[in-house]
């Protein structure tokens, strides 16, 4: 995501992340040395990374298939690792989305 439109050059689009998180919404984590990507576990899209994000669509979508709003890996499956893995390490973010 981007935080304004990009313009397409003939049929492609570029973008670069790797100059820095300016690039994108903030605030963006540094997963690899310059490539950068938005916190995940916001289940219920209002910015904040909380507590109801998996007490509420966590648990309530754990072990379904599928490509749901607690599937914070976006693997398909809703499973311990996404809580684990992607929604303690970011509890207490928030992001400057706007929608």
């Amino acid at each position: 995501m981007t935080q304004g439109a990009v313009q397409a050059v003939g049929n492609a689009l570029t973008i670069d992340f790797t100059t820095g998180a300016a690039a994108g919404f903030q605030p963006m984590k540094e997963v690899a040395p310059g490539l950068f990507a938005l916190y995940s576990g916001d289940a219920d899209g209002d910015g904040q990374i909380q507590n109801d994000d998996k007490n509420v669509n966590w648990r309530g979508e754990v072990g379904q298939a599928g490509y749901k709003s607690a599937d914070f890996n976006l693997n398909g499956q809703v499973q311990n690792d996404d809580k684990n893995l992607y929604w303690r390490p970011n509890a207490g973010r928030g992001t400057a989305i706007d929608s």
